[in-house]
């Protein structure tokens, strides 16, 4: 009988090892899946995997990332905006690593959920529904 199974990477950027950790077990037992999802910061990592970098690299890339750089603390975006800060270092670093794919143009299928800031409600992004703005679109 064959499982299927679909990963699902969540919480904070804090939990990175963990998730390679997960990903490198799934490898090891050889449990293949076509589909990943990706919460918070489970997100960069399941996006960086969907892409086809390999574990080793996203290890690397989560080692030798200054994470200073994606602060950019504002009163005035938190007041007007909702937000410490436009995220444009962080899409654009994304981007990089990714280098500009799509979500249809991933190795896997990847699906991204994230919240309506607006209305507080849970949103999918994957091949099917694309954000407005983002380097996956």
């Amino acid at each position: 009988m064959i499982k299927k199974i679909v990963p699902i990477l969540a919480g904070g950027g804090t939990r990175l090892p963990a998730h390679l950790g997960i990903l490198k077990a799934l490898e090891e037992l050889e449990i293949n899946f076509d589909h990943l999802v990706g919460v918070s910061g489970g997100s960069i990592i399941a996006s960086f995997y969907a892409s086809g970098l390999s574990i080793e690299q996203c290890k690397t890339i989560a080692l030798e990332t200054d994470y200073g750089q994606f602060r950019g603390f504002s009163l005035y975006k938190l007041i007007r905006k909702g937000g410490l800060s436009s995220g444009n270092i962080f899409e654009n670093w994304v981007d990089k690593h990714l280098k500009g794919k799509t979500f249809s143009q991933l190795k896997k299928n990847l699906h991204i959920v994230a919240t309506d800031v607006n209305s507080g409600k849970p949103v999918i992004f994957d091949a099917e529904q694309k954000p407005q703005s983002s380097s996956l679109m």
